[in-house]
């Protein structure tokens, strides 16, 4: 958090001493050094010392600092002075047993750049506590106090302790770990893959400084929680931040510090959002807008940065609006996505809301959240659908292909069938003439069949995946997947054309070539191709009806399309054709 740092951190003040004569440039050499270490690092100091020796001094020393590393751009910024630099008031440290005003102190939950956090008991009302001990300087309690929503830490009172000096803000005590502390555990493998909801919980169970009392409605959430795999963690954090930071929006409040430091999961999987220290609300006046100003430079938003570099830093204040929420949510999230090696869909989602031009991200946090609920309803869908082997995941890859080649082994098993029929039935009936045609039949009809059927169905498909690759819309995968439900009727047609026609030209070229074939041989050779096609049309639209609907028709969804409504539609729709193809391959399967 860009602000004041608790006992050795840096921030800015127009009382300080020591000054920086350029903010805007201290900023853009700390964005170049953070990537480099080592002899870059020092080569960078060197080269930049000819020109700033003032700026790389003191670049030197925030850097030097683990606590204030991407945290050394503070408050307030002021238009008649450049920001200067100061070693933070020391605040006091409290221990166990220790007492100040109403409160028992009983350990420490979290140390932040404004302030630390206590688990307390409130003697007045017996009850344990969250106890914030700051600095008396800021409006974060009257902020949060207006700011009734599930996912958004509830504050109970504020109170200012006059020696020493300091604002003492009294929250409700959420028994969990920040997302930060969550992260690092499993980055440090503290939490072992598989990553799952229930290994968190379990985790958050055993570090928690005080365990709750049973909440029963907690319950149900924990029970949904433990079964989230790496995917729908994600969605499940990011749709309850965005429906907590919509909230905030309404009520005119811009938290611009989000990060995972300040986002809370408790012990039943509900996310809570804190610490809106420097948070904006249009009921501030612009004196206290601009000494709130904040944020963390990791997930600050592009224009956010560029407060601290204008001319007119109150203009460009009151230029922000919520899309800089929406970026930070979004570097949050991407955060987490890479721990959690989650789905390229997400990442999708993220890469619109961290966009560099505001215009180019999600208009609100509701839209932001639709996009994300959107991917969790197909989370939960591959959720219900049976676990791929690695042998099915490859089909899944490659649905399309996987199709074609089912299809066309069901239809030379139902070649194979025909010919042993005939053989049996027909073909030892037959006179040498006839059995000569039969041959020339075998070796040019059958091939010029084939190769046409083959080439309709290469086509039809080279078109359809063609159409798919080459735009990546909405309408574009609406319409894939839509087509996609009639392939199992194509298959079914290009059955018909097969063997029906099959059955026709066989007799008729035979008794025109060599001379009319007896009914009793006539009869076996046109049931040959009656089984034949009866197994090839079932089967094979069985098949592939099932394939379409278990690897491609779940996948092809854009990140804007929310299937819960759509396929119902697209279904009800595809099926009524279905239903007829269905009930004549239930009769060929009796038959």
């Amino acid at each position: 958090m860009i602000g004041p740092q608790l006992n050795s951190g840096y921030t800015v003040n127009s009382k300080s001493k020591k000054s920086v004569s350029n903010w805007g440039e201290l900023a853009r050499l700390y964005e170049e050094a953070e990537h480099l270490s080592g002899d870059e690092l020092s080569k960078f100091f060197e080269s930049q010392a000819k020109t700033n020796p003032e700026l790389v001094a003191e670049l030197k020393e925030m850097m030097g600092d683990e606590n204030t590393v991407a945290e050394f751009l503070s408050r307030p910024i002021t238009e008649s002075a450049h920001p200067t630099v100061f070693k933070a008031p020391l605040l006091p440290i409290y221990t166990a047993g220790n007492t100040i005003k109403d409160f028992e102190i009983r350990s420490v939950i979290g140390c932040g750049a404004f302030g630390t956090v206590y688990l307390a008991k409130q003697k007045s009302l017996e009850r344990s506590v969250a106890l914030k001990i700051t600095a008396n300087t800021g409006s974060e309690a009257k902020t949060m106090a207006q700011l009734g929503h599930q996912n958004i830490v509830p504050i109970y009172s504020e109170s200012i302790n006059e020696t020493p000096s300091m604002r003492l803000i009294c929250m409700s005590y959420i028994p969990g770990i920040s997302l930060d502390g969550i992260l690092d555990a499993i980055v440090s493998q503290d939490i072992l893959d598989p990553i799952s909801g229930e290994r968190i919980l379990d985790w958050i169970s055993d570090k928690v400084v005080e365990q709750p009392n049973l909440n029963p409605s907690g319950l149900k959430i924990r029970e949904q929680f433990s079964k989230f795999n790496e995917t729908e963690l994600v969605l499940w954090i990011g749709t309850r931040l965005c429906e907590a930071l919509a909230y905030a929006h309404v009520q005119g409040i811009l938290h611009l510090d989000l990060k995972p430091g300040n986002v809370i999961i408790d012990v039943y999987g509900g996310v809570y959002l804190t610490d809106f220290n420097v948070s904006l609300s249009q009921k501030m006046n612009d004196e206290l807008r601009i000494a709130n100003f904040g944020g963390t430079l990791d997930y600050m938003s592009p224009e956010q940065k560029d407060v601290f570099k204008a001319k007119d830093p109150l203009q460009a204040l009151n230029g922000l609006n919520l899309r800089s929420d929406i970026f930070s949510l979004g570097m949050l999230l991407k955060r987490l996505s890479k721990v959690l090696s989650c789905s390229d869909r997400v990442g999708k989602i993220l890469e619109k809301a961290t966009q560099i031009d505001p215009n180019n991200r999600y208009a609100s946090m509701k839209e932001f959240q639709l996009a994300l609920n959107i991917q969790s309803e197909l989370a939960q869908v591959k959720q219900q659908l049976p676990r791929a082997s690695k042998t099915i995941g490859r089909m899944m890859r490659r649905s399309l292909l996987t199709l074609t080649i089912f299809g066309a082994v069901l239809q030379i098993i139902a070649a194979i069938l025909g010919i042993q029929y005939k053989s049996l039935q027909v073909f030892s009936q037959l006179s040498p003439s006839q059995m000569k045609v039969v041959d020339y039949l075998h070796h040019y009809y059958t091939p010029f069949m084939y190769i046409s059927l083959g080439t309709f169905w290469t086509w039809k498909l080279a078109n359809l995946y063609r159409n798919f690759e080459r735009k990546s819309d909405p309408l574009s995968i609406n319409s894939f997947r839509v087509q996609s439900l009639k392939l199992p009727f194509w298959g079914m047609v290009m059955s018909c054309l097969g063997w029906i026609p099959s059955a026709l030209v066989y007799p008729i070229t035979i008794n025109y070539l060599s001379g009319a074939i007896e009914s009793s041989v006539l009869f076996h050779l046109l049931t040959s191709f009656t089984l034949s096609w009866l197994v090839a049309l079932s089967y094979s639209f069985l098949l592939q009806q099932f394939l379409v609907l278990r690897f491609v028709y779940p996948f092809k969804w854009s990140v804007d399309e929310s299937p819960s409504s759509k396929a119902r539609l697209e279904l009800s729709r595809g099926l009524i054709w279905a239903r007829g193809c269905t009930a004549l391959t239930g009769f060929s399967s009796r038959f």
